[in-house]
């Protein structure tokens, strides 16, 4: 008997892997025969398992065919609860049959697996089916709450919650609301931008609505025109809006329309003029009690997708205004409210990666939790795009984006990551492609003051004046003296001003900065220098003075090589001063201007002419546009004063060549000429060319 029960098993489990679902009919009708004849209790156990967990499947994948009975399938449920068993899947399966899986065994299953995405939306669509809105509303809001990607439930939602609008809508016209239905009323006008509702409620219902409800619902029917005007939205908020406290729906939709447009000054204070009710954060433990239908309807009374989604907008502000604290203790609280929230563990993972350089570690495990958590393969490859962007790694960063647009559309933060690397490797034609093409398709997204603060930056490398002033005006017409953003584009002017050799005008720019407490460190060597060099005319600022001690010891960063190039210049060491500039030029912001001033300090050192000649070629082959007539000049005569005559011909012949006009000018330049290129010849016994330079001298 045993062996013919697990005889028929082994042959339906085959037949059900082989997806023969004619034979796992009979093999199935065989085996429910046999048992009716057969104690139970004495089959072997994993075959019944096997054959109870089939029948579960096989039943919930074919519920319309002839022979589906329910009870035979909570039958072979219950004899898993009795083997011990029955696991999620087992439950989930017959979940699934919300048209026929009676309620109590939703509630049974539910208070077992209080997480399971399936259950929880087998039961919202029972709900749903049974016109019970507000439980399926509750549960779709709790699947999302805890479950923030699955985006497929948002349209089930959305339907859920016209339908509920609807029921609330007929009442309204045949009989009165109480307050709560009123509430709830205009809750589900602002979340699902009903036009016609929003316009009827202001139109002919607006004595049961409060201040607040009617402003909240003016500014929702004002955004479902056709076109908004950003600036005409500003001015709407300073005068208007920000005058009555607005509803969580409608401050995340404001904020989100600012974060969007880059605007992100507005984000903090329209989320501090939100109101975000004081409710006690539900957890899934209480899914294990009886009451399941009265906790779906206590969780619908306050969207908490909608506070987890305050919560991460704004600590998202915080870190545009590089308050990592706050940012960090906004993501703390929310994280303890909504632990394994997918999008604020990544939101955490950025933060520290971009304010504790000392956690990667850390920061890189964060980003495995919000992957483990169910974060989109979109938003998992920006993160790690930004881990290794925090590790210098630039090629990584570029691999991780093409990857990503592999499976999305470019985003304004993708171009955006993928131009910065182009950027930091030295690619800046191909960056500053990337950011134009931002711009051009998506001229508006929250990275735009990211984008062309690159652009701003790169134009600066590229020695663009008029693309650099063009892009540092927007920056600062966008962000004013109140933003870190607004001193970091002013310092910036700074250095390009400095490196453009406008000192006079670096000079004017320089003090005001500096008197109001923000320039950084790295820029204090550049104000004393111009002070030194004695722009400083009026004598109006004090500045450290420059001693030994200023010398920094284990220069790391482009600023560090900076300082030391001027601070030695300034203490006299030449040499010193132009191998720091040289290791500046190494950093690859502006190659040009460093290794030319390092050429240049090294001229002052008469034993270091080798030393100066490398670096002449150096930039010949690295930068040979930015060799103006006077390095040329200077070095033919570095090797004419090192008696290498043979070289110093060929230069200075490259020089008339290249600076015809400048070389021979005047009868004096040309009289040098010819008195050092006879001197060369003559040391070299070219004897032709020797009396060519003797005529030449003698003619002038």
């Amino acid at each position: 008997m045993e062996t013919e029960f697990l005889e028929l098993v082994n042959y339906l489990k085959t037949q059900y892997q082989k997806q023969y679902w004619v034979s796992c009919d009979l093999v199935l009708s065989d085996i429910l025969e046999f048992l009716e004849e057969e104690d139970k209790s004495i089959l072997d156990h994993d075959a019944q398992v096997i054959f109870n967990r089939i029948l579960i499947k096989y039943y919930s994948r074919f519920y319309a065919i002839a022979s589906f009975d329910m009870e035979l399938v909570q039958e072979a449920l219950s004899e898993l609860e009795r083997l011990n068993a029955a696991d999620v899947t087992d439950y989930e399966s017959v979940c699934s049959l919300y048209n026929s899986c009676p309620e109590e065994l939703y509630k049974k299953a539910i208070s077992i697996h209080p997480n399971s995405l399936p259950i929880l939306y087998a039961y919202a669509l029972h709900a749903k089916n049974k016109a019970e809105l507000d439980i399926a509303i509750g549960c779709l809001r709790y699947l999302l709450s805890i479950y923030p990607e699955a985006n497929y439930l948002r349209p089930v939602l959305h339907e859920c919650e016209q339908e509920a609008l609807t029921q609330l809508l007929d009442k309204l016209t045949t009989d009165a609301l109480t307050a709560s239905e009123v509430d709830k009323l205009v809750c589900l006008s602002l979340i699902t931008k009903h036009k016609p509702t929003i316009s009827r409620l202001l139109t002919s219902f607006s004595e049961v609505l409060s201040e607040a409800q009617q402003q909240d619902l003016e500014i929702s029917n004002y955004f479902l025109q056709q076109e908004i005007n950003a600036e005409e939205v500003v001015q709407f908020w300073e005068q208007r809006w920000m005058h009555q406290p607005l509803s969580l729906v409608t401050g995340i939709y404001l904020t989100e329309y600012f974060h969007q447009q880059g605007k992100i000054q507005f984000m903090l204070p329209i989320l501090e003029n939100t109101i975000l009710a004081s409710v006690d954060f539900l957890r899934a433990e209480a899914l294990q009690s009886t009451a399941i239908d009265d906790y779906f309807i206590n969780f619908n009374e306050e969207d908490q997708e909608l506070i987890a989604t305050h919560y991460f907008l704004k600590a998202t502000a915080y870190n545009y205004q590089q308050a990592a604290d706050l940012a960090q203790q906004t993501l703390t609280e929310a994280l303890l409210k909504f632990p394994k929230h997918p999008k604020l563990t990544g939101l955490l993972a950025v933060i520290t990666l971009r304010y504790g350089n000392e956690n990667k570690t850390a920061a890189l495990s964060i980003i495995n939790d919000a992957q483990k958590y169910g974060v989109a393969l979109t938003t998992y490859l920006d993160l790690m795009a930004e881990y290794a962007t925090s590790n210098n790694n630039f090629k990584e960063v570029a691999s991780f984006l093409k990857t990503y647009h592999k499976y999305a559309i470019p985003t304004g933060k993708s171009l955006f990551y993928q131009a910065r690397a182009y950027a930091k490797l030295g690619y800046f034609h191909n960056a500053l492609k990337t950011l134009n093409e931002a711009t051009t398709y998506m001229p508006i997204t929250p990275y735009r003051t990211s984008i062309n603060f690159w652009q701003m930056v790169i134009h600066k490398n590229m020695g663009d004046d008029k693309g650099f002033y063009k892009h540092l005006q927007w920056q600062l017409s966008v962000f004013d003296k109140r933003y870190p953003q607004h001193w970091e584009a002013q310092n910036i002017c700074v250095e390009f001003l400095y490196e453009k050799h406008a000192f006079q005008e670096c000079y004017k720019y320089i003090v005001p900065i500096y008197k109001a407490g923000k320039l950084p460190p790295d820029l204090l060597p550049i104000l004393q220098y111009l002070v030194w060099c004695e722009y400083d005319v009026d004598n109006e600022i004090n500045v450290p003075p420059v001693t030994a001690e200023s010398i920094i010891e284990t220069p790391v960063t482009l600023g560090h090589y900076r300082a030391n190039a001027i601070y030695y210049w300034m203490l006299g060491k030449d040499y010193e001063s132009a191998q720091a500039f040289e290791k500046a030029a190494g950093f690859g912001s502006n190659v040009g201007f460093y290794l030319a001033r390092a050429y240049w300090r090294s001229t002052y050192d008469e034993t270091k002419r080798n030393y100066s000649i490398e670096l002449y070629k150096k930039m010949k082959k690295i930068v040979p546009e930015s060799i103006d007539y006077q390095m040329q000049y200077w070095e033919q005569n570095l090797y004419f004063r090192a008696a290498r005559h043979k070289e110093a011909k060929t230069s200075f012949n490259e020089l008339i060549a290249k600076f015809p006009k400048m070389a021979l000018r005047k009868n004096t330049s040309a009289t040098h000429y010819a008195s050092r290129q006879k001197i060369n010849t003559e040391n070299l016994s070219e004897t032709n060319e020797f009396e060519r330079y003797s005529k030449m001298l003698l003619s002038l």
